[in-house]
């Protein structure tokens, strides 16, 4: 799976194999890719939400590594998110940068190497707010 995470004049690629994402740093625009499967969701993200479109048809996607998954279920304009009952261990690295996160079932705990930003994932009534700080990451689900 591949995606571009993209806000505030830079961008995230994300490489997902098998258990590992692989990540570098681009630069420009607010915009998210994700593409597999023959489909492609476009992000369009600004301060406070992330709207979304869908190219063809509905996809199931699956971020999985450490003995959990995180299931991504889009269909039409609207991305469903839901994470399995254990708790998911997520390590991010790139460029000298990492950004560990371990997800519980409500709340998003992690810690980068270099850089900041300001994220927001919203969908079906739900938003999973991520503010990381130079060493940080705080969320809530």
């Amino acid at each position: 799976m591949y995606m571009a995470l993209c806000g505030r004049g830079a961008c995230i690629w994300l490489f997902v194999e098998e258990e590992h994402v692989f990540i570098s740093l681009w630069t420009r625009s607010m915009y998210m890719a994700l593409c597999g499967g023959g489909a492609c969701i476009y992000l369009f993200v600004d301060e406070e939400h992330v709207y979304g479109s869908l190219w063809r048809r509905s996809m199931f996607k699956s971020l999985c590594g450490r003995g959990a998954c995180k299931w991504l279920f889009v269909e039409e304009e609207h991305v469903y998110i839901s994470l399995w009952t254990r708790s998911m261990y997520i390590s991010l690295c790139g460029k000298g940068a990492c950004i560990w996160l371990f997800v519980n079932e409500e709340c998003v705990y992690g810690s980068l190497w270099k850089r900041s930003m300001y994220m927001a994932l919203c969908g079906r009534g739900a938003c999973i707010w991520l503010f990381v700080e130079e060493e940080h990451v705080y969320g809530s689900l």
